[in-house]
């Protein structure tokens, strides 16, 4: 005798649990109970969208805000250096302060200045324009360490009166 499988094996039972979306949707498929854990499988086509600087944002908020304000301080203080207070012209009230915030010009400027109103400094601190800068330079120096940079003027450098 041979093995006849009958009527009864060419129906099968219907599955226990079907999906909306049949096998293989993701919600439940072919005779299991459990959901499919495939993360691809629940996503739709609206989830692929590319990331947008909105959307980053959205989902980020408190380092968006900490990136925004990182930002916020570093375009403050780009400001403040560049429209900050400028050295004007240096004259015989400029104080040791304001002297270390001058360029080279206005040095050699006051220099010639000096040389004209007051005449030549000691020939020891070099040059004439070269020996007046000299001669500011190691007074406010010197005004610097005794606290008084603020107050002491470069004539009072010069002379070391302060």
């Amino acid at each position: 005798m041979g093995y006849n499988p009958g009527p009864s094996q060419a129906k099968q039972p219907a599955p226990l649990c079907q999906g909306q979306g049949g096998a293989g949707t993701g919600a439940m498929s072919g005779t299991d109970s459990h959901p499919s854990t495939d993360p691809l499988a629940t996503l739709t086509p609206t989830d692929f969208a590319p990331w947008t600087v909105r959307g980053l944002i959205a989902s980020h908020k408190l380092g968006s805000l900490v990136v925004g304000a990182l930002c916020a301080a570093t375009v403050a203080v780009l400001v403040l250096v560049l429209l900050g207070p400028k050295a004007g012209t240096v004259t015989d009230r400029t104080t040791c302060d304001q002297w270390g915030s001058t360029n080279v010009n206005q040095q050699n400027a006051y220099a010639r200045l000096y040389i004209q109103e007051h005449g030549r400094v000691s020939a020891r601190w070099g040059a004439p324009e070269q020996g007046v800068i000299n001669a500011i330079n190691a007074g406010c120096y010197q005004a610097f360490g005794e606290d008084v940079s603020d107050t002491a003027t470069v004539v009072q450098a010069i002379s070391r009166d302060f």
